[in-house]
């Protein structure tokens, strides 16, 4: 990714360099996101365009990919970066040499699968039940069909004013005749 090249080094320079080669990695999954993360001249962080206030990714990444030190705060900008590299669909074995980093991605892309899951079955119910509306409605409409049918053969009149009556007849070998006799 030549193209890339000076925004790489821009922010590799500022890292320690047992980091870099995971930190280069976790970059090019940024870049590759197109539209959900991205970062400036100046290492500020951006979340689908918008930019995440005294964000720097060089020590978001230093903090994610440095083994954890519990005496450390999260660095600004933290909980959507994590958001946002979970949404790319990071792998959290990327950043295993931090437990709580590792163990953060994996917790919170558990929680979004659950959530598509979810919606996929809210998605599946509501499409069954439409398809149960629709057909319901077919069947009323066959059946007030078949009633218009009946209604309309039940009863009828011959050009010279002759009512004649729907008969159903069966004959000798079962079969059923359906007969006009004159009322």
């Amino acid at each position: 990714m030549a193209c890339f090249e000076p925004k790489f080094y821009n922010v590799l320079k500022r890292l320690r360099p047992s980091i870099r080669e995971e930190a280069e990695e976790v970059l090019h999954a940024i870049v590759c996101s197109i539209g959900v993360l991205d970062w400036d001249s100046s290492l500020r962080v951006y979340y689908k365009g918008r930019p995440i206030s005294r964000s720097d990714i060089s020590d978001l990444l230093t903090y994610m990919l440095f083994p954890y030190d519990e005496e450390e705060e999260d660095p600004i900008g933290y909980d959507k970066f994590v958001d946002a590299l979970v949404e790319i669909g990071i792998e959290p074995l990327w950043f295993e040499s931090n437990r709580d980093v590792f163990d953060t991605i994996d917790l919170k892309q558990h929680e979004l699968k659950q959530k598509q899951t979810e919606k996929m079955d809210e998605d599946l119910q509501e499409t069954d039940e439409n398809q149960e509306t629709d057909q319901e409605n077919t069947e009323e409409t066959d059946t007030e069909d078949e009633t218009d049918k009946e209604e309309e053969t039940d009863e009828q009149t011959d050009e010279s004013g002759a009512e004649y009556k729907e008969v159903e007849e069966v004959d000798e070998t079962g079969k059923t005749w359906i007969t006009f006799k004159k009322v």
